[in-house]
């Protein structure tokens, strides 16, 4: 399986570090385009006007002086313009993406760019997991209990759409900062909980 990863935090950022030791587990065909710089904040912009700096570091690493976008487009088009990736895969984001974040976020610009592109499907469906980020634990926490196999749960929780309520409180409840009220929340309304093994 051929991944590709990128976020916005930039090429440094122990986030994708972190993911793309996950990929690791999953394929040896794993190669990282990303940011050159921090790019928070860029949603699914493209760099128009200006010169984009495109520098390969060693076999599978590459930093651009672009937008999370821009280094999809870069690499479908100038990496794999034959064989497209099976996977593309963005973040570790450093802090949240919730509520009217999603819309200004580069991870999840990136998300949007890769889902639309041709040669993947180009369906525009975009599968967007919540796992703990960089801004909820530090990155030693966050290795060792979200990216150790041997130590990791990851579920999947399902909620009723017609479920009550305003939107904004049902954010706040699922991904807020008080994760006693997820617990509770989760264990009173989910109508379906799968254990995922990756």
């Amino acid at each position: 399986m051929r991944i590709l990863i990128t976020n916005d935090d930039g090429i440094d950022a122990e986030g994708l570090h972190l993911l793309e030791a996950l990929a690791r587990t999953l394929s040896d065909d794993v190669t990282i385009v990303a940011p050159a710089s921090n790019q928070s904040g860029t949603g699914r912009s493209i760099s128009l006007h200006r010169d984009i700096d495109f520098h390969q570091r060693d076999e599978n690493h590459y930093s651009v002086g672009g937008t999370p976008a821009d280094c999809v487009m870069l690499a479908l088009h100038l990496l794999f313009p034959d064989k497209k990736p099976d996977l593309v895969l963005s973040g570790i984001n450093h802090g949240m993406n919730v509520a009217d974040d999603i819309g200004y976020s580069g991870t999840v610009g990136a998300a949007k760019e890769a889902a639309m592109a041709k040669g993947l499907g180009g369906k525009g469906k975009i599968d967007v997991q919540r796992f703990k980020g960089l801004g909820e634990m530090d990155a030693k926490d966050l290795k060792e209990t979200t990216m150790d196999p041997s130590t990791r749960t990851l579920i999947r929780v399902t909620i009723d759409e017609d479920e009550p309520g305003e939107t904004g409180d049902l954010v706040e409840r699922l991904m807020g900062k008080k994760p006693e009220l997820r617990f509770q929340y989760i264990q009173e309304n989910a109508r379906f909980v799968e254990e995922l093994d990756v």
